[in-house]
């Protein structure tokens, strides 16, 4: 039994279309039916939104002006003029002039630190390759420095 080509892809179409209708309706019903769930839901916080809002209108008190008697208090004195800047710009410079002048003594301090750390180190390594004064040979296999506690795990030197 021959079918011809032309048959055979109609046979091919109508069965694509036979899965691809059925899904299209059923996802675009569920859309449609997602959008008027939202819009009823809209529409209630729309209807709440206007009860709130005409119970608030009914709702309104007017405030009676009252003359109140009460003691009045010093009002303190504005510092002087030294103390306050005269602008913004002013405390500006002088928050500058405060982090540079900060900057320059963490500066000065690593620098001491440095140069003792420098000449503690310049002392152990002449001492120990023998360079000092009156001291001759090579150097030893003996650490700069030593460790305590466990902090070293293996016996070898480090010099």
């Amino acid at each position: 039994m021959g079918v011809s080509r032309q048959a055979t892809f109609t046979l091919a179409c109508v069965a694509l279309l036979s899965v691809l209708v059925p899904g299209c309706a059923g996802y675009l019903s569920a859309r449609m039916e997602a959008l008027d769930q939202a819009h009823l839901r809209l529409s209630a916080l729309e209807e709440r939104l206007r009860e709130a809002n005409t119970t608030q209108a009914r709702m309104t008190v007017a405030a009676v002006p009252i003359p109140c008697e009460t003691p009045s208090r010093p009002r303190p004195a504005p510092p002087p003029a030294e103390v306050v800047p005269a602008t913004a710009g002013a405390r500006e410079q002088e928050a500058r002039a405060e982090e540079r002048e900060h900057r320059r003594r963490v500066r000065e301090e690593r620098t001491e630190l440095i140069s003792s750390v420098r000449e503690a180190i310049r002392g152990t390594i002449a001492r120990e390759h023998g360079t000092g004064p009156g001291q001759a040979g090579p150097p030893s296999g003996r650490p700069l420095a030593e460790t305590s506690g466990g902090f070293r795990s293996s016996r070898i030197p480090l010099g």
